[in-house]
């Protein structure tokens, strides 16, 4: 298993609860971003010049256009920030220009800045806010969000627990394919959370999950003999 796949197994076992550098890598990984020499050093705030490519795009010419207002070129260079790829580690300049493309609507930025400030990574920790960027980002369709605002209803973080809504929004990502929220609808179902308990419904999205090698769910389907 490479780097890349090991990146993704945390992706589909570990969140809502990741740690802000495997974040970035996942943005790296699932949105084509940019490959740079992880031995590179360079001082706080400079970039590796040409060591990289997005698109077509050198991390020069990204950089560019992300001091320009292109969000998604700023996503990038906030996730850089975040991992320390290409650039000084720095989780204030990764806050920056994440909140610059969240701002104008790029749902992953939205949802790493609900991350960060969750975390409190580069600001200051604050849940409200957190929810209301992973919120801003759900509501447009992304799955990863989506899955926060389930848990974050599932655990009452900062919100009455609700288990019909944390139910709701399970289902709105597991049915886009993410592995997690496949295993958070089987589980609601296995334990009648939310929804009345099926086991066979339960089942079935365990399966799901496994299939894309969900951890929970393979070891649900054991506990359950299927």
């Amino acid at each position: 298993m490479d780097k890349i796949d090991e990146i993704h197994q945390l992706l589909i076992t570990d969140l809502p609860l990741l740690e802000p550098k495997y974040i970035a890598c996942i943005e790296l990984f699932f949105h084509n971003s940019i490959e740079i020499d992880e031995e590179n050093e360079c001082e706080e705030n400079e970039i590796v010049a040409g060591e990289s490519e997005r698109d077509g795009y050198t991390f020069d010419e990204l950089y560019d256009m992300a001091e320009k207002g292109d969000a998604d070129a700023q996503t990038v260079i906030a996730t850089c920030y975040l991992s320390g790829d290409g650039v000084v580690q720095n989780f204030r300049l990764a806050f920056e220009w994440m909140q610059m493309a969240a701002r104008q609507g790029q749902v992953q930025a939205q949802c790493l800045v609900g991350e960060m400030y969750y975390e409190g990574m580069g600001t200051e920790q604050d849940q409200e806010k957190a929810f209301e960027w992973w919120m801003k980002a759900a509501i447009q369709g992304e799955a990863d969000a989506q899955n926060y605002i389930g848990w974050v209803y599932d655990v009452g973080l900062g919100v009455e627990s609700d288990y019909t809504e944390a139910f709701k929004w399970f289902v709105m990502a597991a049915e886009q394919g993410l592995a997690m929220a496949q295993a958070n609808v089987g589980e609601y179902y296995e334990l009648g959370k939310g929804v009345p308990k099926d086991l066979e419904q339960a089942v079935v999205w365990y399966r799901k999950a496994a299939e894309l090698e969900c951890e929970k769910a393979v070891e649900a389907l054991k506990r359950l003999g299927r």
